[in-house]
């Protein structure tokens, strides 16, 4: 008598798992073709992805500095790294070219709990004042990490 059942249970629970396996897979699907098109479209996404690895692999923890014109701290945060600086309030970038005119630059960063700074191609910062601050960075102890070759961002870690 169950051999009677079977089609119908068959016609009413093959359905309903085929929608929870596609209900299940359009999420990762959807994510995948989203960094997809990170990676393609998003100038930098594929720097600051490199970035927040090494962070991550060798622990580093606090916040990054980011001088930039696009929306690192988004993707920061996305890899759990706390991303500051922006055009005001404590962390702003005419504090931190304050801070460089001063001499300061590192002082001013580490107050700010940064360990790391993220600088990318943008319009803030010009290569002159850049060159100041790197010289200023290393001099208090930080190094660079490699990134892409010739994509014009750099990342520069304390100790």
């Amino acid at each position: 008598m169950f051999f009677l059942y079977v089609p119908a249970l068959v016609a009413i629970l093959v359905p309903l798992f085929r929608r929870r396996i596609l209900a299940d897979l359009a999420i990762p699907i959807f994510v995948v073709t989203v960094f997809a098109l990170y990676f393609e479209n998003d100038d930098g996404y594929p720097d600051e992805q490199i970035a927040a690895a090494w962070m991550r692999s060798h622990g580093y923890a606090g916040n990054v500095y980011v001088i930039s014109n696009n929306a690192f701290d988004y993707y920061f945060r996305r890899n759990g790294v706390l991303s500051i600086g922006n055009w005001t309030g404590p962390a702003g970038w005419f504090r931190l070219l304050q801070a460089i005119d001063a001499g300061e630059a590192a002082e001013f960063l580490n107050g700010l709990g940064t360990r790391a700074v993220f600088l990318s191609p943008q319009q803030l910062i010009d290569a002159g004042i850049e060159h100041v601050l790197v010289e200023q960075l290393e001099s208090a102890g930080y190094r660079e990490v490699p990134l892409t070759p010739r994509s014009g961002y750099h990342l520069y870690v304390r100790g």
